[in-house]
This record gives structure tokens, C-alpha cells and sequence, in this order.
């Protein structure tokens, strides 16, 4: 199994002794129809058993939040673009927080349901990017100076099994008048909607749509 790993160590009395892990994530997501309308989405990972669970400070700012990226080459990471998840501090969230002390169990999976700003990070053309950021990753001064330590691992997109999933479901409008074909309710269809054509662009009657409910799922 390949692992992603969230890491946070903060010793004040050794201002050397401060480490954090980020994490990007990445899905293919060019297979979304250009017009199609997206109504939700979640990103999930399972947790793995790769190494201590360890959280200093239960019920504190011990959370996971989703954030933009702008990296150099995505998916490929550089060590360069550890600045490139958001600002620093009061980054836009894209997702709902997952709260580790009250949420957390390894025996189930960790989501994040997107939030408006999470909807409109994916990217129908390309890759949508998506960075994964710990409470104290977003905090000047974590838990007011004390020593805190945040740790927990989850399996990467290179394992074999159960890789993180983006999933995303939209719906799609198909225009029926214009297909050239004369439905029930069409008086015309001369397979175009411009009128002045001896057939209207609303094929005479108002425009009617099919909506097909499409789910999708990316590794």
C-alpha cells in the first residue's frame, strides 16, 4: 500500500522543532460533459494502519479541510509547490471540515462533501486539483503555544486498493426540439432552433429538455 500522510509537530520551546505535512489529491475529471450542471460532489479516503494515530488535542482545531492548489505540473508534486495550497492563513475551504476527535474511525471512511467553492474547482477539461490541510496548518499560534502533535495516514492514489474517490453528480439537459426528429408535442423539427426558417427555434411549442442523472466516480 503507498500512503498519504498529515502531519503537524509544533514545540514552541524549540522554534526549530516545527514540521507540517500537506497533501494534494488529484482526479482526471475531463470526462464531466462540458455542459453539464454539477449538484454535489465528496471526496473520500480510507483511513490506513501505517503507522500512530496520534492527536494532542482532542476538540481542538484538530481538523481536516479541503483547499485549492495552483501546482506547477499536476499531478506531480515539487518540493516548490508546498506554497502553492491557497494562502496561508483563511484559505477559501472547499469542502465541509472533517473534525478528527469526533469523526475520525479507522474502520470507516473519511469524507468531505464540497462545498460551493469545492463545486466550482472542478475542472471538466482537466485535472481538478484539490489540497488537504490540518486546522493547525491554518493557525499562527497552535493551541496557544503548548506542544501539540497531529498524525494520521490514509491510503494514496497509488495503492492497489480502495484509492481516494472524487464523486461527482450532475445532470445534463438535451435540447429535444432541433434533433430533427418530430416529437409528440412539435409541430416542426427541421433539425436546427434558428427560426425564420418556416420552422420556429422552439419547433413551434416551448422548449422542452430531458435531464439524464449521471454519476460519476474517479480513482
Amino acid at each position: 500500500f503507498a500512503y498519504y500522510r498529515i502531519y503537524l509537530r509544533s514545540i514552541p520551546t524549540q522554534p526549530s522543532d516545527y514540521t507540517i505535512y500537506r497533501n494534494s489529491v488529484n482526479f482526471q475529471t475531463s470526462s464531466i460533459p462540458d455542459n453539464a450542471i454539477i449538484d454535489s460532489a465528496q471526496l473520500s479516503f480510507w483511513p490506513a494502519h501505517a503507522g500512530a494515530y496520534i492527536n494532542t488535542h482532542p476538540d481542538s482545531n484538530d481538523f481536516l479541510t479541503l483547499v485549492r492548489t495552483t501546482l506547477h505540473n499536476p499531478p506531480l508534486l515539487t518540493v516548490e509547490d508546498f506554497g502553492q495550497f491557497d494562502s496561508v492563513d483563511n484559505p477559501t475551504e472547499l469542502s465541509t471540515r472533517f473534525d478528527i476527535s469526533q469523526q475520525f474511525d479507522l474502520n470507516e471512511q473519511i469524507v468531505f462533501p464540497l462545498n460551493q467553492h469545492g463545486l466550482q474547482n472542478i475542472n471538466k477539461t482537466g485535472f481538478s486539483e484539490f489540497g488537504l490541510r490540518a486546522g493547525y496548518d491554518l493557525s499562527t499560534t497552535p493551541n496557544f503555544g503548548q506542544n501539540t502533535e497531529l498524525q494520521l495516514f490514509f491510503l494514496s492514489g497509488s495503492s492497489a486498493f480502495f484509492k481516494p474517490t472524487l464523486t461527482v453528480n450532475y445532470t445534463t439537459p438535451f435540447n429535444l426540439c432541433g434533433n430533427n426528429i418530430l416529437e409528440a408535442s412539435e409541430q416542426c423539427d427541421d433539425g436546427n432552433i434558428v427560426g425564420g426558417d418556416g420552422c420556429s427555434g422552439t419547433c413551434q411549442v416551448d422548449l422542452h429538455f430531458k435531464v439524464f442523472v449521471t454519476k460519476q466516480t474517479f480513482n
